[in-house]
């Protein structure tokens, strides 16, 4: 199974890989912001994305990709201060 997290929280991102490449033997990518689809390693079962990135959105990268990514699942993170 391969996962990709997009987020700026270098912190949350490892702590995420960790827990993910542990408990279900995956293929974790991770990117500390939102890159084009082109760039990603793996094309990934689930998508883990940050809702706000300094340019732009992870509702509106959702958007973008959908039609290349259709029967992936997005999953979006907030980060509670």
């Amino acid at each position: 199974m391969y996962f990709t997290i997009m987020d700026d929280d270098r912190a949350f991102d490892e702590t995420l890989k960790n827990k993910l490449e542990s408990e279900y033997h995956a293929v974790v990518d991770v990117y500390h912001g939102m890159i084009d689809l082109d760039q990603i390693k793996h094309v990934p079962d689930i998508l883990f994305l940050d809702v706000i990135f300094e340019n732009g959105t992870g509702v509106d990268y959702a958007k973008s990709t959908k039609k290349s990514l259709i029967h992936k699942l997005f999953l979006f993170q907030v980060k509670v201060v």
